[in-house]
């Protein structure tokens, strides 16, 4: 009796380290220098020739930065955790709230701006199966707007 109970036990901790380990494999990781490819992207109400991402996530902690030639605000940056709980984000203008989280292979983010938090857009990052492309699929909820694809290119690492 001892021994199908330990069985059973070995069967279900590695299951559960099976769960765990996919689980793990399910949340890439978007650490690197992102820019834009403006050729890929499809962009209707977003004004930028050029645009970098600088990203650094270590375990749930996403660590964000964009810079941009073509706005007044030169940097915009923020850390959130990736556990869909709420982070206040300084944007120089308007309140800004963040969540986000995975839901499988894709990081969600919702974006909530303004003094009532009614302007709300979700964004959804993916990469490429190569890792070297990080698309987002951006939705404007309210105000309703046209959707737009931003496609980025991951920039090599200066070797040291």
């Amino acid at each position: 009796m001892r021994s199908i109970a330990a069985a059973a036990l070995s069967v279900g901790l590695f299951l559960l380290a099976a769960r765990s380990a996919a689980q793990t494999a399910d949340k890439p990781n978007f650490t690197g220098t992102w820019t834009l490819d403006r050729a890929k992207s499809d962009l209707t109400s977003t004004k930028v020739d050029a645009l970098t991402w600088e990203i650094e996530q270590k375990g749930p902690s996403f660590k964000f930065a964009e810079t941009s030639p073509d706005r007044k605000d030169s940097k915009f940056e923020y850390v959130c955790a990736t556990t869909g709980k709420d982070c206040e984000v300084e944007s120089g203008k308007d309140p800004l709230k963040i969540s986000m989280y995975y839901n499988g292979a894709t990081l969600v983010q919702f974006h909530r701006a303004g003094p009532g938090g009614d302007r709300i857009s979700k964004h959804q990052l993916q990469l490429s199966e190569d890792k070297k492309a990080l698309v987002v699929d951006v939705v404007y909820i309210t105000p309703d707007g046209k959707p737009e694809k931003m496609v980025f290119t991951r920039q090599a690492v200066a070797a040291k």
